[in-house]
């Protein structure tokens, strides 16, 4: 997991993406790797006990994919509060989607790193950006400027 993320980890022949990858080298919490006009990914890694912190994205619907660990995902509907919230345990190799507006917070309840990659269908970060760690990404949230449409790989 200290290894470095290499370019190639990311894009072959500027065609083909291999985030699994680049996910299991990524030490992160966030590393945003791709970012174009409609798209955004990320790779992230939560550390045992760490979460994303409750979210609601009004203009992106948000999908995740699970490289290692196992993700609790709290999801409530948009008109809903914390009591109707449902959890879910979303293991390796699984995938999850948020629609656009729906509150949601993914926790790592377990004894080992969660591993995954996660893709927006609107760039919501700064291209390239890197969280160290979830106190960062909060950090942003506030200070943060719109991203900017078509961005390079790195």
């Amino acid at each position: 997991m200290n290894e470095a993320i290499q370019k190639s980890d990311v894009v072959d022949d500027g065609a083909f993406y291999h985030f699994t990858v680049a996910a299991r080298a990524n030490p992160y919490f966030r590393h945003v790797v791709l970012t174009d006009k409609w798209l955004q990914v990320a790779l992230m890694t939560l550390l045992p006990g760490e979460t994303t912190g409750a979210e609601r994205h009004e203009t992106a619907t948000q999908s995740f994919r699970v490289v290692s660990g196992t993700a609790t995902f709290v999801v409530s509907p948009t008109n809903s509060n914390e009591a109707t919230a449902a959890a879910h345990q979303i293991t390796e190799r699984e995938k999850f989607t948020v629609p656009q507006n729906t509150r949601h917070n993914l926790i790592n309840q377990q004894h080992v790193p969660l591993v995954l990659w996660t893709a927006y269908s609107k760039p919501m970060h700064t291209h390239g950006v890197i969280h160290r760690r979830q106190a960062d990404a909060a950090r942003e949230e506030f200070e943060r400027e719109e991203p900017i449409g078509r961005s390079p790989l790195y």
